[in-house]
């Protein structure tokens, strides 16, 4: 399967499975929430750790252990995927919905748009604001329960603003995955352990009030703890590193679309015409961004040369690459960026890299690394008479790079400013 089939089909398969999230933790209502899911994560953890073994990465649970810093950093992350998307969910249908609660944590791929200029250094275009806008607005009519004059019942509004602050983080937590480029099943163990420590400790200052569990409750908690908490997540974060985070954001504004059809089949909850307003609002963001050429470029520096190049920030293209170099790069916090250009400028940037200390730098004919140079080739849209270079390294080295190649190909009458 090549990359981009794979990619693709790994994120359809994490925008459906998320979609019946709600319904599975709606059918699992009338149990002490606290008990339900330390028991659930205590599934987790050995199912997370078994995958380690199996592929034979427990050494590297115990160097990121080893590293404190690191370690912190994939303990928040996971603390702030899980706790939304299942805990926040989960105690918001106390008190609206399963649709409701779905409609406002899946705005989480428009607010994505609030950090990725910090914390991936992408442009945030003017089609994006307004993505954005209408995800807040979408947020503000579930906060008011669809009447734009008022909140929500009291004991809703709670919730509510718990989930917003929640789904805040999530969109964190996203980028996070990207940025640092964390061992998906590392993560997952991690992950899964911190989730059980602070439902342990939950249920402990609650009294620990352990009660019986019913059959059907059992099955939910069940397949939550054993697969969905370690494989559907396992897939989702693999379909992040490799897609566009653009592009995973708006696959996601799908799914209260598909809750919606779950909530009214299964749970026989009416479709309530607001929450499709929010969900309107969101596909209407996802719109916009699709037809915007230049939503996931790299920011570079202000006063860079490079202000009308194009640079992709393609890392997760490379998340599994077999080229030693590559990887090594991005094990140590480096990232690849790519630029395209038209084929008249093959020869001078051969011998621009020939002839300099350049190093990490490919295009998309360099043979080891085939299979990922065409997943490169169409995240970046190359035509046919387009070819892709490449830099692996820290950021300030791959824009360095592309400033010097700027200057050589302008010194030769051939500027490096693309068309759209």
């Amino acid at each position: 399967m090549d990359l981009r089939t794979k990619a693709y089909a790994s994120l359809a398969f994490a925008v459906v499975s998320g979609s019946f999230l709600a319904i599975l933790l709606a059918l699992a209502k009338g149990v002490n929430i606290y008990e339900f899911f330390f028991f659930m994560y205590l599934l987790s953890v050995p199912m997370g750790l078994a995958l380690l073994a199996y592929k034979g990465k427990l050494g590297k649970l115990v160097e990121v252990a080893k590293d404190g810093k690191k370690l912190a950093y994939m303990a928040l992350t996971g603390l702030l995927i899980y706790m939304p998307i299942e805990f926040g969910i989960s105690y918001a249908e106390h008190f609206v919905t399963a649709s409701l609660a779905t409609a406002i944590f899946r705005t989480s791929p428009l607010m994505v748009l609030l950090f990725t200029p910090i914390m991936l250094r992408e442009r945030l275009t003017k089609m994006q604001v307004l993505a954005l806008s209408l995800g807040v607005a979408g947020l503000y009519i579930g906060i008011t329960g669809g009447n734009i004059s008022g909140l929500i019942s009291n004991a809703a509004l709670t919730p509510v603003l718990l989930l917003v602050m929640l789904t805040l983080g999530y969109s964190v937590s996203v980028l996070s995955i990207r940025k640092f480029m964390f061992d998906t099943d590392v993560l997952l163990a991690v992950s899964a352990m911190v989730m059980l420590i602070f439902f342990a400790a939950a249920f402990l200052l609650d009294g620990a009030p352990l009660a019986p569990i019913s059959l059907p409750n059992l099955a939910v908690l069940a397949y939550l703890g054993l697969f969905f908490n370690i494989f559907s997540f396992y897939i989702s974060f693999q379909s992040l590193k490799m897609v566009k985070v653009s592009e995973y954001t708006n696959a996601h504004l799908l799914s209260p679309f598909l809750t919606f059809v779950w909530a009214f089949a299964i749970l026989a909850e009416p479709i309530t015409p607001y929450y499709l307003v929010i969900a309107g609002f969101a596909t209407a963001g996802m719109i916009m961004q699709r037809w915007d050429m230049k939503i996931g470029s790299f920011a570079t520096r202000k006063n860079s040369a490079l202000r009308h190049t194009v640079i992709f920030d393609v890392t997760g293209a490379f998340a599994n690459t077999g080229e030693a170099a590559i990887s090594s790069t991005i094990n140590n916090g480096g990232r690849v960026l790519a630029i395209k250009l038209h084929n008249g400028h093959k020869a001078r940037v051969d011998d621009f890299v020939r002839n300099g200390s350049h190093i990490g730098v490919y295009t998309d004919e360099h043979p080891s690394i085939a299979r990922e140079s065409k997943y490169v080739k169409e995240i970046l849209g190359a035509r046919g008479e387009e070819f892709v270079v490449m830099k692996a390294g820290s950021v300030d080295e791959d824009e360095g790079f592309f400033e010097r190649l700027h200057e050589e190909l302008g010194s030769a009458g051939q500027p490096v400013r693309q068309k759209q």
